[in-house]
This record gives C-alpha cells, sequence and structure tokens, in this order.
C-alpha cells in the first residue's frame, strides 16, 4: 500500500527512487500509464544529486515536448517496497526541465509491466504486486 498525492486533482504523484552511476537520486513521480518507458528523470534531479551525463549518447525525445535525454542503466528503481533491477532510465539533459517545480519526472508502463497493479484514486493509494516470472 502505497500512499500517493493528486496533482491538480488528476495526476498521481508517488515517491520514487533509482539507482544510477553509483548515486541513489529520489523524488516524486507522476504516475503515467501513457509512457512506455520505466523511469524519466528531470534535469533538475539530474543536477540536484550532481549526475554527470557528459560522456553519454544523447538524443532528442520524439514526444510532445521533444527534450533532450540520454538512455542509461538503472540498477534499480523502486516504489515503496516495490522495485525492479537491472533496467533502462532516461534522465532529461536540458539545462532547463520540461517538469513544473516538484515534479521530478514519470514512471512508466516497463516499470509497472514487472506488477499487478491497482491505482485507487478513491482513497489515493497505489497497490503493487510482482509477478511472478
Amino acid at each position: 500500500k502505497i500512499p500517493f498525492k493528486l496533482l491538480n486533482e488528476r495526476l498521481p504523484l508517488v515517491k520514487g527512487k533509482a539507482s544510477i552511476k553509483g548515486k541513489t537520486v529520489e523524488g516524486e513521480f507522476i504516475i503515467d500509464t501513457g509512457y512506455n518507458g520505466t523511469m524519466q528523470i528531470s534535469s533538475s534531479l539530474i543536477k540536484k544529486y550532481n549526475i554527470s551525463t557528459k560522456d553519454d549518447f544523447e538524443f532528442k525525445s520524439v514526444g510532445i515536448t521533444k527534450t533532450k535525454n540520454v538512455r542509461l542503466n538503472a540498477d534499480t528503481i523502486q516504489i515503496g517496497c516495490n522495485y525492479i533491477t537491472n533496467t533502462i532510465a532516461f534522465l532529461e539533459t536540458e539545462d532547463t526541465t520540461q517538469f513544473p517545480s516538484g515534479i521530478d519526472g514519470l514512471i512508466g508502463n516497463k516499470f509497472f509491466d514487472n506488477f499487478s497493479v491497482v491505482l485507487d484514486l478513491k482513497n489515493n493509494y497505489l497497490y503493487l504486486k510482482p509477478i511472478e516470472k
């Protein structure tokens, strides 16, 4: 049972963390079932944790915002006590982030593919049950 808050009364925002390049970043992430990745991390959070992306291959996303990103290995991505290991995260590399203040990125379907998911919008709880593989 993982609590979340609603941003603008409609977007679920949950605390999450990821281990990337030997550092653990923590923030508030939008649960985005329309995002096909595991996690996208804002440039402001990357700067806060001083994660260097200067030697990583940069590309421009093809979504609505077309921001510059790098694709990196993530040792873990975690929400509550539920996590996945050895996966991919996308880190925003623009000087200014596409996310408003207080939002550190997105959690998407590639993370949730590993769980049975219940999103209780009435009580603001996310339930995740790992899927046996």
